[in-house]
């Protein structure tokens, strides 16, 4: 058998030389009413779900796992996917709160998963990039990286392949594009330090943040580096795109527009000296985004601008990346509250106590919300008129 070294280099030179032809239908992942198929909603990481949050959510089932949930849920078809650090990713029925199946992998799984087609696709601290059959837990194939994995895989399309690619960053200091189908390696492109969130996909390009401080943009045919913007600090969150521009906070204690044509700062936003680890939610009408800050607050600014619309401040960190849907948002926060707010001015129309640290970023889906906790706790909520007196309160332990 060929050392890894070789393998990776040999396929890297195919890619680049010939060329990935990449095209297909990027909308595969678009959330639907019923469906949250990567954790920031789409493959530009809007964090942008369909309909509108209620204005009063009770507890329908919870699921304890054998560690903590940092890792943040997916749904589709019907099941809830999401990884724990006892290092197994579970399929639980998103209406019942049972659990369909279980994979153990030889580390914790932190990064969401992603569901493209019929198969799952998570990272895990073992370094490896494991894709799983949804309806069984089924392993497919699963891919090593030379070090742990974190953030959020993606998925990008190839010009004959309807399957496409996936891309992962590892702490290897590394992105990769992965075959979708069959685990086999089309490139990897190096950084200067690692990668700790997840890559957004648009037009042929994939865009992400590394903890050397710079924002890279990579073709996904070539699987080359074509553009490095240099933010000066540290980037642990997942870049969000809207147009040409990415939106992206750092331990600079700044959040940020960046051109990503022009490369140019557009503006900075900065409060209180704490980073930012938390992804955007975006709200169209509004013309605004939302994130959160380890400076226990919750920001909402202009999009065009970055100027400050309101602010809410917590008991806690917020690395949890907000949701919006409709005119509101929803978010977890180190406090071990779970907040619904009004995207106009912040107000609060729903608050829940975990009690227990969440980090994991929330899925709206089939008018409930799922998240997360770090007490080992997966947490289901539908809105109060619609739940069944039938329904269990605990479910299925994970163990």
């Amino acid at each position: 058998m060929q050392p890894v070294w070789v393998r990776i280099f040999v396929e890297m030179v195919v890619c680049v030389v010939m060329g990935i032809p990449v095209s297909g239908d990027p909308s595969k992942l678009q959330p639907t009413p019923t469906s949250w198929p990567t954790y920031r909603g789409g493959s530009q990481f809007h964090g942008v779900a369909p309909g509108t949050l209620a204005d009063d959510y009770e507890l329908t089932w919870t699921f304890k796992t054998g560690g903590s949930v940092k890792s943040s849920p997916v749904v589709s078809q019907n099941l809830v996917f999401i990884g724990s650090d006892d290092q197994c990713l579970y399929a639980i029925d998103l209406k019942s709160g049972v659990k369909r199946w279980e994979v153990k992998t030889n580390g914790a799984i932190e990064a969401p998963p992603i569901v493209v087609g019929n198969h799952v696709y998570v990272g895990s601290f073992d370094g490896q990039l494991y894709a799983v059959e949804a309806a069984t837990g089924t392993v497919a194939w699963k891919y090593p990286t030379e070090d742990k994995i974190i953030g959020s895989a993606n998925w990008a399309p190839i010009e004959g392949n309807d399957a496409g690619g996936i891309l992962v960053g590892s702490y290897d200091n590394h992105l990769y594009f992965i075959d979708a189908v069959t685990g086999e390696l089309y490139w990897r492109v190096a950084t200067e330090n690692y990668v700790n969130g997840g890559a957004a996909v648009d037009q042929g390009h994939a865009y992400f943040g590394a903890c050397d401080g710079g924002v890279y943009v990579i073709s996904i045919s070539k699987g080359v580096q074509l553009t490095r913007v240099e933010l000066n600090a540290p980037i642990a969150g997942t870049i969000a795109l809207k147009g040409q521009a990415g939106y992206i906070g750092h331990y600079g204690n700044q959040f940020v527009k960046v051109d990503l044509q022009t490369q140019d700062i557009k503006w900075k936003f900065e409060d209180l000296d704490f980073p930012f680890f938390s992804s955007p939610g975006f709200w169209e009408a509004g013309s605004a985004l939302v994130f959160g800050s380890a400076a226990r607050r919750i920001y909402c600014v202009n999009q065009e601008n970055g100027r400050l619309i309101w602010k809410f401040n917590t008991r806690g960190k917020v690395e949890s990346s907000p949701v919006v849907c409709g005119d509101r948002m929803i978010v977890g926060s180190a406090d071990g509250w779970i907040y619904l707010l009004s995207m106009v001015n912040g107000s609060v129309i729903w608050t829940y106590q975990i009690g227990d640290k969440l980090v994991s970023s929330p899925a709206v889906a089939n008018s409930m919300i799922v998240i997360g906790g770090e007490d080992g706790v997966v947490y289901a909520f539908e809105p109060i008129q619609c739940i069944s007196k039938d329904v269990r309160l605990e479910a299925t332990n994970g163990r």
